[in-house]
């Protein structure tokens, strides 16, 4: 790609495409790219630049700050020491928190070299991991029918478990093994994986929805809240599977506006009214929840831990077959 001008006002202190590595390069962004191979000092101060992960890093740092503070007011008012269902909702607001930190640092260091690079996104489908998982827990013991549950009992967080793996290692292994320009195939690991793990995390959901519909004369508050965090999901995913609408005009949305930004968005606030709905299923269904089962360290926090410990091993085995590919690739 030639890029033969520079769009006005575009920041002096960032480069063209042409001026960074291949593996630094977005589709169809021109414009905005930070140096490579500097200090941690200089990603980190440079939060407060115009680049284009400016949006990408801030999105989801508001997004953070507004979840942090809201984990914090509505479990203020829980008994989490003696609790066992707020001690399920606070791992959930862990799991909120934890990929858009981990998505806004992964946008904020990528550019420093190739390690870091594919370390940072690891570790951000590791947080998207996390926080399938933690959902998953969450929707299954506060938002579930009777029936639901009872269908699924035993086999929905091990089967939750096993697909949000299954979505770290193959959003790691397609960003390991295709170099750019990306095949579509690199695509279909991601979309795959991560659909699969959420149809089953927000099924739970989907049943309650579509139950309250046809059976209850007048619907709650949360009826609506997940419905909304519901129908945000679809022009988030398209967002993030579409290159769109940088492609209608490349170079024109390299600072604002571009697909992956978008994606923030809609996904943050789909996270907003997500927690929002929980909170209320919580505090509202506990007559109808608390029937369903007895609850155990083991088979509520520990398959959130599970999570967690086998998504390091991917990272750290991924990591360091790239830092291998890495070495090996200098060396020929």
């Amino acid at each position: 790609m030639g890029v033969t001008k520079v769009f006005p006002r575009v920041p002096s202190n960032t480069k063209l495409a042409d001026e960074v590595p291949l593996l630094f390069k977005e589709p169809d962004i021109y414009y905005g790219y930070r140096d490579n191979y500097q200090p941690f000092s200089y990603y980190t101060s440079s939060v407060f630049w115009l680049h284009n992960e400016t949006l990408n890093v801030w999105t989801h740092l508001v997004a953070v700050a507004i979840m942090v503070r809201m984990s914090w007011l509505l479990c203020s008012n829980l008994d989490i020491l003696n609790d066992q269902y707020a001690q399920i909702f606070v791992v959930y607001c862990f799991g909120c928190c934890t990929y858009t930190l981990a998505s806004a640092l992964a946008h904020l260091y990528q550019s420093k070299d190739e390690l870091t690079h594919h370390t940072c996104f690891y570790m951000d489908y590791l947080g998207v991991s996390v926080y399938g998982n933690a959902t998953a827990l969450a929707c299954y013991h506060f938002a579930s029918q009777p029936q639901f549950f009872q269908f699924w009992h035993g086999w929905f967080m091990p089967t939750n478990c096993l697909l949000s793996i299954l979505m770290c290692f193959c959003c790691g292994y397609a960003k390991y093994r295709y170099k750019r320009p990306y095949p579509k195939t690199r695509k279909y690991w991601q979309i795959i994986s991560s659909g699969l793990g959420y149809a089953q995390t927000i099924s739970p959901v989907y049943h309650t929805l579509i139950y309250q519909l046809f059976t209850e004369p007048v619907l709650g508050q949360d009826f609506y809240l997940h419905l909304l965090q519901s129908a945000l999901f679809i022009p988030g995913s398209l967002f993030f599977a579409i290159p769109y609408p940088q492609k209608l005009r490349p170079g024109f949305f390299d600072l604002v506006g571009h697909s992956h930004q978008l994606f923030h968005v809609f996904m943050s606030l789909m996270t907003y009214f997500q927690i929002k709905a929980l909170y209320l299923n919580m505090v509202e269904r506990r007559q109808v929840y608390t029937t369903f089962c007895d609850l155990s360290f083991s088979t509520t926090t520990g398959y959130v831990l599970l999570v967690v410990v086998i998504d390091l091993i991917i990272v750290w085995v991924l990591r360091w077959k790239t830092d291998q590919k890495i070495k090996k690739e200098a060396q020929d």
